[in-house]
């Protein structure tokens, strides 16, 4: 190939800081990794979601340690490992074997009221390092209703287009209201949010609702399962986690949620659900425009805000007016 004087006259430049760079940029991921590992560990999580039961209800804490690569991301569950169970005062409940999924549990029972909180530790071991997680269990009261409120499009701000899976878990992201109308409507229900964020992010969805002053309530995942990559579950799978949540039909169940299709499951389903149609920051998950309906008969309630949220005037089957679709007939039917 022909060169220009000039060019061949300039010695050739070193070739080998090229091949240099990924090695660097290795060594910087595992300098600066949060945990450091001891020679012959690797990385894993370890996390302890939150549950709920009823009063002094047979029920079960669970804990599930993931492998950890040096990107942060997650590749599986870790099967064999021993997992200490301790309770609030630092006893040991039990000590349990991860399956093939990372998890183990326990069984316990649930107190008559108030909240439990389990602490997880990985016994030490020359295999892997993680760092210990609490997981709470909230006793319902079970003679108010419940309250699920979806925290992705429901609290938190989403961009334009399809759900973030990593979002900022910064201060300002909450939508406007939110959190001033769930700490007043609090002590009137059973309050719990969902997330879809994936597990490793799941110990910042509960900082993030803790720093910004919501209620306290049990944060339960709607994910696909342990290490997968985030997807959105199918309707009728989160239907039946709701489902399962509804201890007591003789009170309504609410939700709160940006997300079209689960709230037409969830009102088909006997939730009384409010839809968010108008977020901030663009359009909802789905990107269409809200089916016709008003909180009639299977329709979700739509609202533009969280300060249109009044739930003491929507039960089950009520209209806009308050009277049921039945009562509505049969007024209409009088001269």
């Amino acid at each position: 190939m022909w060169r220009s004087a000039s060019a061949r006259n300039r010695p050739d430049r070193p070739r080998a800081h090229r091949r240099a760079i990924p090695v660097v940029l290795l060594l910087g991921l595992c300098l600066g990794s949060s945990t450091p590992a001891v020679a012959g560990q690797s990385q894993a999580i370890l996390f302890v979601p939150d549950r709920t039961a009823g009063p002094g209800e047979e029920t079960f804490a669970e804990a599930i340690l993931l492998r950890k690569g040096i990107l942060g991301l997650i590749s599986g569950g870790i099967q064999g490992e021993t997992l200490l169970f301790l309770d609030p005062s630092g006893s040991p409940l039990a000590r349990k074997l991860t399956d093939p999924s990372g998890m183990a549990r326990t069984a316990l029972r649930a107190p008559s009221s108030g909240l439990v909180r389990i602490r997880v530790e990985l016994v030490e071991n020359p295999r892997f390092k993680a760092e210990p997680d609490t997981g709470r269990i909230f006793v319902w009261n079970n003679t108010r209703p419940p309250f699920f409120v979806c925290v992705e499009g429901g609290l938190l701000r989403q961009p334009a287009g399809p759900s973030s899976i990593l979002p900022s878990w910064g201060r300002g992201d909450e939508l406007p209201g939110s959190r001033e109308t769930l700490n007043r409507l609090c002590p009137a229900f059973d309050l719990a949010y969902f997330t879809r964020a994936p597990r490793s992010e799941y110990p910042s969805v509960r900082r993030w609702i803790k720093d910004q002053g919501f209620p306290d309530g049990p944060v339960l995942a709607l994910g696909p399962g342990p290490g997968l990559p985030q997807q959105t579950p199918p309707s009728a799978a989160q239907v039946r986690v709701l489902q399962s949540l509804w201890k007591n039909r003789r009170k309504p169940a609410y939700l709160v949620t940006a997300d079209r299709a689960f709230a037409q499951a969830a009102a088909e389903s006997g939730f009384v659900t409010y839809l968010l149609v108008s977020e901030p920051d663009g359009p909802s998950e789905t990107g269409e425009e809200p089916s016709s309906g008003s909180g009639e008969g299977n329709h979700p309630v739509r609202i533009r805000g969280w300060e249109g949220l009044d739930p003491s005037h929507r039960t089950p089957g009520e209209t806009k007016r308050g009277t049921s679709g039945e009562e509505k007939g049969k007024e209409r039917k009088r001269p």
